[in-house]
């Protein structure tokens, strides 16, 4: 399942807009905002090559499943996207996630708020302890209520495994 994937058109217009920007200001500054024919095609072309080349890339990350949930039921394990804070991929045991929250969390950018709906997973550590990992961020409730859903059938929280209970009674 793919979660919070930037779409390889944002990151396109990103690369377009910001290499738009600094070859404009390094014309500006080097050529008086004068420069000749060949340097303004040049500067054009240097703008088309990193939009290209951002999409390809996006696009790449995106088919090699970069920002997907992955679930491994013969394993009994998850994989968790690059999210937020957490830069590489996270593998945890289905048993030890402990719960799965839906944390509202309000943003202001620019004066404005923004309701986000941040679904974690409490997981068990090591040394006993308990720790947050962050999934994904929502925009809309129903969203993170689904996914919550789907990921609580499927890991089965609150149930016992039955090869746990068979262990339990030998």
């Amino acid at each position: 399942m793919t979660l919070d994937a930037p779409s390889p058109i944002r990151r396109t217009s990103l690369a377009l807009g910001v290499s738009g920007i600094v070859c404009f200001a390094l014309g500006g500054l080097t050529g008086g905002f004068s420069a000749p024919l060949p340097v303004g095609v040049g500067a054009w072309g240097l703008v088309i090559a990193c939009g290209v080349f951002a999409a390809r890339k996006a696009r790449a990350r995106l088919k090699a499943g970069h920002h997907d949930l992955r679930l491994h039921a013969q394993a009994k394990s998850l994989s968790l996207p690059p999210f937020s804070a957490r830069k590489h991929r996270l593998d945890l045991r289905w048993r030890d996630v402990l719960a799965l929250r839906i944390v509202p969390q309000l943003r202001t950018p620019k004066g404005k708020d923004v309701s986000l709906y941040r679904l974690t997973l409490e997981v068990s550590t090591a040394h006993g302890g308990e720790h947050q990992e962050a999934i994904a961020d929502f925009s809309r409730q129903e969203e993170a209520e689904a996914l919550e859903h789907w990921l609580r059938k499927h890991l089965k929280l609150g149930e016992t495994a039955p090869d746990e209970l068979r262990s339990a009674g030998a």
